[in-house]
């Protein structure tokens, strides 16, 4: 475990060596609470909002009422509804987007070298390491597109709720704001990487695509 960590001292003596044990452990508590912590949180935030989506979609669907007041009251409520999330989708973005640039960019390189070590390498137990750090590197990468690909979805699919209803039974100035309602829906919500690029699946086969070139590449470079 401590073969290669190099201490200033000798870890392997009956009084140093628990201490140093206990000190690697709860480091590693440390470093997986603060990565699984807050892509937890980002996750459970995207879930959120995409329920709050499929509601205001189901809302939308059974906008139109009896009484033309009661309609433009309950198209009102939605509209303001789907400001507010629109401005929670912001505030995550600001919360997320440059640790999620971090993420994609880093990312890439580190699914090229693990690969290129497993290829490589000889040692079974390397192998096992690269494999499961490679293992982890994709898994957190991939959850992280998948969730950003739900949240945006689902507003989109706000489009199709509108669509759904009864707005043919409205009056032609309901009408009019559905319509501006409908262009708006069809600009999606949407998470960023720093405005380099959106956080959907595409998202991911591209970091795929850019990490086996860079894979192609130093295996083109180590057999020359």
């Amino acid at each position: 475990m401590f073969g290669q960590v190099i201490y200033f001292f000798d870890p392997f003596t009956k009084e140093r060596w628990p201490i140093v044990y206990l000190h690697h452990v709860w480091s590693t508590v440390i470093v997986a609470a603060y990565v699984f912590g807050s892509d937890t949180l980002f996750y459970a935030l995207c879930t959120y909002i995409q329920m709050h989506f499929k509601i205001l979609r189901h809302r939308f669907e059974n906008m139109v009422k009896d009484s033309t007041e009661e309609t433009r009251a309950q198209l009102v409520k939605n509209i303001v509804r789907h400001q507010e999330l629109i401005e929670l989708v912001n505030q995550v973005e600001i919360l997320y987007s440059k640790s999620t640039l971090f993420n994609i960019v880093t990312s890439s390189v580190l699914i090229c070298l693990s690969g290129f070590n497993i290829t490589t390498l000889k040692d079974t137990s390397v192998i096992i390491l690269f494999g499961t750090f490679l293992y982890m590197s994709l898994s957190q990468i991939s959850l992280l597109c998948y969730f950003g690909d739900l949240l945006m979805n689902s507003s989109i699919q706000l489009t199709g709720g509108i669509y759904n209803s009864l707005w043919y039974e409205t009056d032609q100035e309901i009408k009019k704001c559905i319509l501006l309602i409908i262009i708006r829906t069809q600009k999606p919500c949407k998470l960023t990487a720093a405005k380099f690029a959106d956080l959907n699946l595409s998202a991911f086969t591209t970091i795929l695509s850019r990490s086996w070139s860079y894979f192609a590449l130093l295996r083109t470079m180590y057999k020359e």
